[in-house]
C-alpha cells in the first residue's frame, strides 16, 4: 500500500512515523459451495502489528482516506473459475490477547464464480451423456450386437 503525504504535512507531524509497505505472496482462502455455481465470497487478510497500542512504544495504524487498493489478479490462481468483483476495502482493527491490544490491518475482497464455466463443463456434458443413454432403448433387445455397436 501507497501512502504519499504533501510537504506540509510531513512537517505538521515530525514524531509520526510512516512505514510504506508493499507485500507479494501467496495466500490461500477455502471457497464453499453455498450456492454452486452463483456463489460469490470475500477473501479477507489481516496483519497484526505486534507492538502493543498502550505498551512503552503505542503503535496506531491508521488507513489514509486518499490511499487506492487494488487486487492484481495476474497470479489469481483459479482465474478461470473467479473474477474479483469491486474493489478492494481496507480497515483497521485491534486484537486482544491476554489483556493486552495490538493494531490490525487488514484488507477484503469479494470475488465471484464463473458460472459458465460449471455449466458450460460440467453441467452441460452430463445432461448430453445423459440423455444418451436413452438411445439404448432404440435397439431390439433380440440383436445384441446392434446395442454394442
Amino acid at each position: 500500500m501507497r501512502n504519499q503525504r504533501s510537504g506540509a504535512d510531513r512537517g505538521a507531524k515530525d514524531h509520526d512515523l510512516l512505514i510504506q509497505l508493499r507485500f507479494e505472496g501467496r495466500f490461500s482462502q477455502p471457497m464453499w459451495l453455498h450456492a454452486f455455481p452463483f456463489d460469490s465470497q470475500e477473501l479477507r487478510i489481516e496483519f497484526l502489528l505486534l507492538c502493543r497500542v498502550d505498551g512503552p512504544v503505542p503503535a496506531k495504524v491508521i488507513v489514509s482516506p486518499g490511499v487506492e487498493s487494488s487486487l492484481v489478479d495476474r497470479g489469481f490462481a483459479p482465474r478461470f473459475q473467479w473474477q474479483p468483483t469491486g474493489g478492494v476495502h481496507c480497515f483497521v482493527d485491534e486484537h486482544k490477547a491476554n489483556g493486552r491490544i495490538f493494531p490490525k490491518f487488514g484488507a477484503t475482497a469479494r470475488v465471484a464464480r464463473k458460472s459458465r464455466f460449471y455449466v458450460t463443463n460440467v453441467a452441460l456434458p452430463t445432461a448430453v451423456f445423459s440423455g444418451l443413454a436413452f438411445t439404448l432403448f432404440a435397439a431390439q433387445p433380440s440383436e445384441p450386437m446392434e446395442r454394442l455397436s
